[in-house]
């Protein structure tokens, strides 16, 4: 208890009065003045400083004079919390108040005319008219400041109407002071006397503020300064208040809508209104915000479920594709819908069901959405090895696709595979080729729905592959039922639009008869009066009527008394997050605090976390912990998973995420960052072999715990995790984190973070590039040049030179002016070289050399090339790879293979023997060893190069079985042809007809018309081979109309190589007019560039001899020569090494003619062989 002591005498803490020292209760009012122990209860003379029994120090305050007490300052209920805590100072808090500023107009001119005397006896007079409507609706009186006061209503105790309450509090203050100004005109002739009351509705901090010697209970935040705005731009007399109040009171006041008001320190106007008094027969609205719905019986939605369940009959009885998606504000029973909906399904047989679902902290992760719905559908852990997730994925999709494709499937979503294999192709897109394949077999087994929750947090690439799905696979038993809410479509706004298979699905509220109905259910037999104020706080929100009833069901259990007392609703709020503020008050301290850190964590939490959690006090107990969760599981605050992802742990989740993120903005922010750090080490500690999966959310943290260094190093870990994995949009979120986190535009900016922002716009151009977003790209690397060339030292060198490096091959081929592109592109490679040489840094002076010879060789200039790639070769062997991840993208390999094939055309068998075993003992050092797909891949070159094509085809064997394993589509393919192009050169036909025969089956399969096609050729030319025209004719048409299918009706996607391989297969067979056709087709393409024509003149070359075009023949090998890296070893073997054999070089006209291609290359030879007429 608090009293007032001064000698000789009690003042009561109730009325000031004074009372004799030894009373024991006031003369005044009745109230009890003896002292008593907080601890044990003894009751104490008033003098004692500790009790008697236990020795606990008694709650005195000595203060000399009149002073008022606790209970006039603050509500009742702050008095009676600081009471219970046994004088402690309450934690400061994070709360939803609405502040009120009034403010005397005149008194300055009172000051000016009257005794100071006379002007306090007139203040303190209107104080009475201005402190007393405060009280009476339980707001707070935070400061008096002179003619002014503040006061906050929503803490310490929140109530359902704060807002309400303080405009009716503003009103009551308006017509006391127009009571009082006419006692003053009347009794002493002062005229004009009147208030002004500004009032705003937002986040605060509250709580005591100042030191030992001065303290007060107040708020802090930037809804104060609005609010003081706000009366200061109040008429005289007035009531202004902004929108964020005005949101909360709609359609209880009558109200005249202001002009928009500029407001100091605001960006944007604030929205005013004008309170002009209540509104007769006013009925209360909800703001449009609330959470998804508990498990109670739907009401209401009867046609909705009906319209769901049609809608369920067609896609799946008729084989219809559908997509749709339930929108609703959170709370309105998106949830609950469903949930029947399922009730209702679940007896229908072979239906499988697959349900994920989107979080906020899940947003900057790639394909978010569809891990959490594979987490659910194969049960993983988080604890899982990368093993146990590898056997997970195959043996749960193995009746629908490849083991190897599962593991695809796996790595697209950001789970780590044991294998660790990088394809040889993009995994983004073999991995979705992959998913589509596995629902579409799926579909084919058995109908499929699949639930997407809360898709408005789903990140850009989630959506995209929902997008694809149901476009890939129109006609099947599949439904897609999405829920979102509406600002869904602030990022999409077009979601669905123009598909027959769409339709959205919009919940409204609930009618009151149907509310009626549902508190009925919860809360049977309630007082008319108590139903009715449950019911227009309601308003038609299943998720407002069942909190408001938890929270009633919750408050007569604390408080004991009989459901009733309709007083008992009055501290229920009349929004969402004042319900959730409210209910947190019903917890006890340690209660509140676990449930806070919990929001830290994320919408998932685990148990030995928080017990590991150290502020602010010590860390609790185990058993604290389980046993605080397990009360906040039965208020329904939390839910416990029957799996956790962490071994030794339990899993909590949040019961709704919108209550999660309510109870994160209640952290004070210094513990909050704190909480945030403990978080991301514990993460970074427990999360095992997979951590690479966790450094998105862990860099997070450490963002969010004001560490940004910490934070930028985990960004930057994911970020190049992400870009080697191929999935370029996560890749490009964390890069941008990055930027974000190193301070920009400052003329005293640190050298070393302009050097970081450098290297990350580089990163970021490059994935651009690979993004096929040129003008973004060649945005972030001019930028990164710009911030590069101002900084000092070799690393910066570097970064600039790669940047130019990138610059220059973004110019050279993927310019729209095609001869501008070359000049630029060799003016900025030439520039990125000149760079790399002053860095020292020997690998970036190889790969610019490369880049450099790569360029001079599409434009013909070979010898150049060669020169430059030998020069690329002594710095290669200079440096020293650190990781196999820096060798596999080196261009090392590339470089000794294209050497090797020059030395090997010149017989330089000595040199072709070196760069081989330079080549192998590179792979076997750098490259991971001899069995990584690369090495495989490299001893496959060489064994082409040195004619041991049964060498060769066991190592292409080797990688097939790799790709089958681990589901690489590009790896598969690959090695696919490379059998069968080995298979060929040792004349097993039947055994490359079998390889050609896989490769068909599993392009089909896959759904890979391009990889059809290539099949459909391999069979016509074994039919060919075979001279079974009629069968080698079947094969041919049919990839001929594949090539069709492709193309989708534009000539410009025309495979041309197909195109080539009909004109061969005629002309072997004797029918030129044809293979005229086909040829000239070919050739006469708009798509015919370089590389494409190279592929058309190794096709060709057959045709040629058959027809005995020697000189033709000769420029064409000549031409192919001058650009040995644009074909293959294989098609070297296949097509031009047997030709070359026919060419008699000592004619000098045949060695005229293979000088003329050497010289001038592919392109004037295709546009003369575009002309030529074979049949002829």
């Amino acid at each position: 208890m608090f009293f007032v002591i001064k000698e000789g005498v009690m003042r009561c803490p109730q009325c000031a009065a004074e009372n004799p020292e030894k009373a024991k209760f006031c003369l005044e009012c009745g109230g009890k003045l003896t002292a008593s122990c907080s601890r044990c209860g003894l009751e104490l003379p008033p003098t004692a400083r500790f009790c008697l029994e236990c020795g606990e120090k008694v709650l005195a305050v000595s203060q000399p004079g009149p002073e008022m007490t606790l209970e006039r300052l603050i509500p009742k209920e702050y008095a009676e919390r600081l009471r219970r805590s046994a004088g402690e100072q309450p934690a400061n808090e994070r709360r939803l108040v609405t502040v009120l500023f009034s403010d005397i107009k005149g008194s300055t001119a009172l000051a000016e005319h009257m005794d100071p005397e006379e002007v306090l006896e007139i203040i303190n007079g209107a104080f009475e008219a201005l402190i007393a409507p405060i009280y009476r609706h339980e707001g707070t009186l935070a400061r008096l400041m002179g003619d002014a006061i503040l006061a906050f209503f929503g803490a310490p105790v929140a109530h359902e109407d704060d807002p309400q309450r303080a405009v009716r509090a503003a009103l009551e203050i308006q017509t006391g002071v127009q009571g009082y100004a006419a006692q003053l005109a009347k009794e002493r002739g002062i005229e004009g006397f009147n208030v002004r009351v500004g009032i705003n509705t937002g986040l605060v901090i509250v709580g005591e503020v100042g030191s030992d010697l001065r303290v007060e209970y107040t708020a802090i935040g930037d809804a104060i300064n609005i609010a003081a705005r706000m009366e200061q731009n109040a008429p005289v007399g007035g009531i202004l208040i902004s929108q964020d109040t005005y949101q909360h009171v709609r359609g209880l006041f009558e109200v005249e809508s202001q002009p928009p008001l500029m407001v100091k320190g605001k960006s944007t106007p604030v929205q005013t209104y004008l309170v002009q008094g209540l509104r007769a027969r006013a009925g209360l609205r909800a703001p449009d915000r609330g959470l998804d719905g508990v498990q109670t019986p739907m009401i209401g939605r009867d046609t909705e479920l009906l319209w769901l369940k049609n809608v369920y009959q067609d896609a799946l009885e008729e084989a219809q594709t559908r997509l749709i998606t339930v929108v609703g504000e959170a709370g309105v029973g998106k949830s609950r819908l469903l949930d029947e909906f399922l009730q209702q399904c679940a007896s229908d047989s072979g239906l499988c069901l697959l349900l994920g679902r989107s979080a906020p902290e899940s947003q900057s992760q790639s394909f978010g959405l569809w891990r959490s719905l594979f987490n659910t559908y194969l049960e993983i852990q988080e604890s899982d090895s990368a093993a146990q997730v590898s056997e997970r994925f195959r043996k749960g999709l193995v009746a629908d696709i490849l083991p190897g494709q599962a593991e695809l499937v796996a790595r697209l979503l950001g789970f780590e595979m044991a294998s660790g294999l990088p394809g040889s192709g993009s995994l983004q897109t073999q991995g979705q080729d992959c998913l589509e394949d596995y629902f579409r077999s799926l579909s084919n087994r058995q109908p499929v729905l699949v639930i997407l929750d809360d898709i408005h947090w789903a990140d850009t690439a989630s959506l995209d592959l929902v997008d694809r799905l149901v476009n890939a696979l129109p006609d099947r038993r599949l439904l897609f039922l999405c829920l979102a809410r509406p600002a869904l479509y602030e990022s999409r706004p077009h979601w669905g639009e123009g598909r027959e298979c769409y339709e959205r699905l919009d919940l409204r509220p609930l009618s009151r008869r149907n509310t009626r109905q549902l508190i009925s259910h919860l809360l049977p037999g309630l007082p008319p009066q108590v139903e009715e104020t449950l019911l227009k706080n309601a308003d038609g929100n299943p998720y407002y009527t069942e909190e408001l009833a938890r929270m009633c069901l919750e408050m007569l259990a604390c408080n004991g008394q009989s459901n009733t007392d309709p007083d008992l609703l009055a501290r229920i709020p009349a929004t969402l997050t004042g319900v959730l503020q409210a209910r947190l008050e019903t917890l006890s301290p340690a209660e509140k605090t676990l449930l806070q850190q919990a929001a830290v964590v994320g919408r998932e939490f685990w148990d030995a976390l928080l017990s590991d959690l150290t502020l602010p006090k010590p860390k609790e107990p185990a058993d604290a912990v389980s046993q605080n969760l397990e009360t906040l599981r039965n208020r329904a605050m939390v839910a416990r998973r029957e799996r956790s992802s962490f071994p030794g742990s339990n899993e909590y989740t949040f019961k709704h995420a919108v209550l999660q993120e309510t109870v994160y903005e209640t952290v004070l922010l210094k513990p909050r960052r704190q909480y945030h750090a403990q978080v991301a080490a514990w993460l970074e500690k427990h999360a095992g072999d997979r951590e690479s999966e966790y450094w998105p959310r862990i860099a997070a943290h450490y963002e969010r715990a004001g560490q940004p260094e910490k934070a930028l190093d985990f960004w930057q870990k994911a970020a190049e995790n992400a870009q080697m994995k191929d999935i370029l949009l996560e890749a490009e979120n964390a890069y941008k984190h990055m930027l974000d986190l190193l301070p920009a535009g400052a003329v005293d900016q640190d050298q070393v973070v302009r050097l970081r922002r450098a290297k990350v716009y580089r990163e970021l151009g490059q994935v651009k590039m690979s993004l096929n977003a040129g003008e973004e790209a060649q945005t972030y690397l001019k930028e990164s040049i710009r911030l590069a060339e101002q900084c000092p030292g070799s690393e910066a060198l570097l970064t600039l030179s790669q940047a130019h490096e990138s610059l220059a091959v973004r110019y050279f081929f993927l310019l729209d002016d095609l001869k501008l592109g070359k000049e630029k592109g060799l003016e900025h490679v030439e520039l990125a070289l000149q760079i790399a040489r002053q860095s020292g840094n020997m690998l970036q002076i190889a790969e610019t050399l490369v880049q450099k010879g790569i360029f001079h060789a599409f434009l013909g200039m070979l010898s150049i090339a060669e020169t430059l790639f030998l020069e690329a070769l002594v710095f290669f062997r200079q440096y020293v790879f650190t990781s196999v991840r820096e060798a596999c993208v080196a261009s090392y390999d590339r470089i000794l293979l294209i050497l090797i094939r020059l030395a090997k055309r010149r017989g330089d068998e000595t040199q072709v023997q070196a760069y081989s075993d330079e080549l192998l003992e590179f792979a076997q050092r750098d490259a991971g060893g001899l069995q990584h797909p690369l090495a495989l891949s490299v001893r496959f070159e060489l064994a082409m190069i040195h004619s041991q094509d049964a060498e060769a085809e066991k190592l292409a064997r080797q990688k097939l079985q790799i790709a089958r394993e681990t589901g690489e589509r590009g790896l598969f393919f690959g090695a696919a042809g490379e059998v069968f192009t080995a298979c060929l050169l040792q004349d097993r036909i039947a055994e490359a007809e079998l390889v050609a025969n896989q490769r068909l089956e599993q392009a089909r399969t896959w759904q890979d018309l391009s990889q059809e096609m290539l099949a459909l050729g391999n069979l016509a030319r074994v039919a060919q081979i075979r001279k079974d025209w009629a069968a080698g004719e079947t094969w041919m048409m049919q990839a001929l109309n594949a090539n069709e299918r492709y193309a989708k009706g534009n000539p410009l996607y025309l495979d041309l190589a197909i195109l080539a391989n009909a004109g061969d297969f005629y002309a072997a067979r004797g029918d030129w007019q044809l293979a005229d056709r086909y040829f000239h087709q070919a050739l006469t393409l708009p798509t015919v560039d370089t590389v494409e024509l190279v592929r058309i003149l190794l096709i060709m070359a057959g045709s040629l001899a058959r027809r005995g075009e020697w000189e033709l023949l000769a420029e064409l090998v000549g031409a192919l020569e001058s650009v040995p890296m644009l074909y293959s070893l294989l098609n070297e073997r296949q097509y031009i090494t047997p030709i070359r054999h026919l060419l008699n070089m000592d004619d000098p006209l045949i060695a005229a003619a293979h000088q003329r291609g050497l010289e001038q290359g592919p392109m004037p030879l295709g546009q003369r062989l575009a002309n030529l007429q074979l049949a002829a």
